[in-house]
């Protein structure tokens, strides 16, 4: 016959005193209605100051008028190519000769 004292504990069930501390962990902290409220507020200028950050972000990325707006993942995407395109262009514009007035021979 198996012992049930060994089988609970081999599973993590055993019934002793510091094992069930173990389970219940800490006890959490009540929060209160004024705190809660506090901390609304601070969510929510958060993520209004988020917000206006991606608006300004799309403001300066190009994007067909007719599109949808982009999301803040697609916003992100294409101001990370827009940067792209724009470093090797200028690395392309560094390449080509000028005259001594600096206008660009083509």
């Amino acid at each position: 016959m198996v012992d049930c004292e060994c089988l609970a504990a081999v599973d993590g069930l055993s019934t002793s005193d510091g094992d069930r501390q173990r389970r219940r962990g800490r006890r959490r902290r009540r929060v209160t209605g004024g705190e809660r409220l506090a901390a609304n507020s601070r969510e929510r200028r958060r993520m209004s100051l988020l917000n206006a950050a991606f608006d300004a972000l799309r403001s300066h990325v190009p994007v067909f008028a007719y599109e949808r707006r982009p999301s803040r993942c697609d916003t992100l995407r294409l101001a990370a190519r827009y940067i792209a395109v724009m470093t090797e262009l200028l690395a392309s514009l560094s390449q080509i000769p000028t005259t001594a007035d600096n206008d660009v021979i083509l």
